[in-house]
């Protein structure tokens, strides 16, 4: 999502620019993309975004949707291993007797993150500090 004030322009099919501006001020309403303000020969249209989507979603076929939405896939590498512990006893067990116990480790570490949006893919390697 744009964050900033952005101004686009779109060419209608009779060769007309159709200017499209979003995060035109800090209004609550306007802010994070709310409002999409439209542009055409001089002339002022204001539609909420969640209204363009929807109309959107309504007259797209299912690939335009899966091309809408984007898609979050993470991979992740587990790593297994069994820990030991070792301890003398001091009470309860036999004086001086040596404890070992075994406690098996499971750890996920993500590895890579992919963002699929239509054509787009975007790989994200994460790393952890």
């Amino acid at each position: 999502m744009l964050k900033e004030h952005e101004k686009l322009q779109l060419k209608t099919l009779e060769g007309q620019i159709l200017g499209a501006e979003v995060n035109y001020n800090d209004s609550k309403e306007v802010k994070d993309c709310q409002i999409v303000k439209f542009d055409l020969k001089g002339e002022t249209f204001r539609l909420k975004r969640d209204d363009l989507v929807n109309f959107l979603m309504t007259i797209g076929s299912q690939d335009d949707m899966k091309n809408l939405l984007p898609v979050k896939r993470t991979k992740v590498k587990t790593y297994e291993t069994e820990l030991w512990f070792e301890f003398r006893a001091a009470k309860a067990y036999e004086k001086g007797e040596t404890v070992r116990i075994k406690a098996p480790h499971i750890m996920d570490i993500p590895d890579e993150e992919q963002i699929f949006s239509g054509n787009l893919e975007r790989k994200i390697k994460i790393f952890k500090k």
